[in-house]
């Protein structure tokens, strides 16, 4: 379930992306919506009032209106097409006009019982920044802080009117996915962290790696993962051709990989340093065949005529090869 949590952490930074509508989540692996709802992370919100029209290639955004069906006593959703007049009216499935929202509060729960964080969690900025509690690492006490959006246009005046972040001594603060750049802090010691580098998902919920919040060697923090967004990014990223991406995408997708695609008219989207770990994967993989081919292909050449019957013998393998008689003649019919 780590995907569908990289893809929600992500989200839960993209400014105004952080609503999943059921049109998404149809194609999220079996029993992700549920992991999510279990672990408090999503909760649903009201019907959007309008999707993707699926009747026919244009893609349209409509409204669709709402009744009862006086027969039932259910509501029925229906829309007029007055562009295709093939299609006309038609009724539209009110599931798809459900939605999911990321649930900071939620998240702050779950990031501090994960931690076993002390004091209990305040909110600071609504939806936006928490107090998580206090934690102790290598003898030294830390507040623990989530913050959301921190990348945003509206980020410094956030952070310059948190009091209690500001007057905190060596906080730690977690992200779910974009760290900011260390001017934010305006020269503060800070040590943030990316929930989507340290954190997984299990059965019983969240889990932290705590030992990877505290200050790696030499004093800097940690280089945090890059979001690439669009094939023209990874196929600059992999050294390849832009022409190469439909093969590419081919590969991944036969090969499981990394890549995400969001749905039509979406950039795919991979993590920088999971589409380098694949990719090195496929690199090693195909020098492994290569170097099987070259092998076989030296060990043929090795052979020779052995034998009354003038069998073929090929050193290190354990086979023979039957010379194939000349002049054969097929049999009568």
């Amino acid at each position: 379930m780590n995907g569908i949590l990289d893809l929600f952490l992500w989200r839960a930074d993209v400014l105004d992306g952080d609503t999943f509508p059921a049109d998404e989540v149809i194609r999220w692996p079996p029993g992700s919506l549920d992991c999510l709802v279990r672990a408090d992370l999503i909760r649903e919100i009201a019907p959007s009032s309008g999707l993707v029209c699926d009747q026919c290639e244009d893609a349209c955004y409509i409204e669709p209106s709402i009744r009862e069906d006086p027969r039932t006593g259910k509501r029925l959703g229906t829309y007029f097409c007055r562009t295709n007049e093939d299609i006309g009216r038609f009724t539209v499935n009110l599931e798809r006009l459900r939605q999911w929202q990321v649930y900071m509060r939620g998240l702050a729960e779950a990031a501090s019982k994960a931690l076993g964080a002390a004091g209990g969690i305040q909110e600071i900025a609504a939806n936006r920044l928490y107090l998580l509690g206090r934690i102790l690492l290598k003898g030294r006490s830390h507040q623990v802080f989530l913050g959301r959006g921190l990348t945003w246009p509206d980020a410094p005046a956030l952070l310059g009117q948190a009091k209690r972040l500001r007057a905190s001594k060596a906080p730690i603060v977690l992200v779910p996915s974009s760290v900011p750049p260390e001017e934010a802090w305006n020269g503060e010691p800070v040590t943030v962290r990316a929930l989507a580098e340290i954190a997984s998902l299990s059965a019983a919920g969240l889990v932290i790696a705590s030992a990877h919040l505290v200050e790696p060697a030499g004093g800097k923090p940690a280089a945090p993962r890059k979001m690439l967004r669009g094939w023209k990014d990874i196929c600059t990223t992999l050294g390849l051709p832009y022409g190469e991406r439909r093969a590419l995408k081919l590969l991944n997708k036969t090969q499981m990989g990394p890549i995400r695609s969001l749905g039509k008219g979406k950039k795919p989207e991979v993590w920088s340093d999971a589409l380098d770990k694949w990719w090195e994967d496929q690199e090693g993989r195909h020098r492994a065949a290569k170097e099987k081919q070259e092998s076989a292909a030296a060990t043929v050449s090795d052979s020779f005529l052995y034998g009354p019957k003038g069998e073929t013998v090929i050193p290190g393998v354990s086979m023979h090869l039957r010379k194939r008689r000349k002049g054969r003649r097929k049999a009568a019919k």
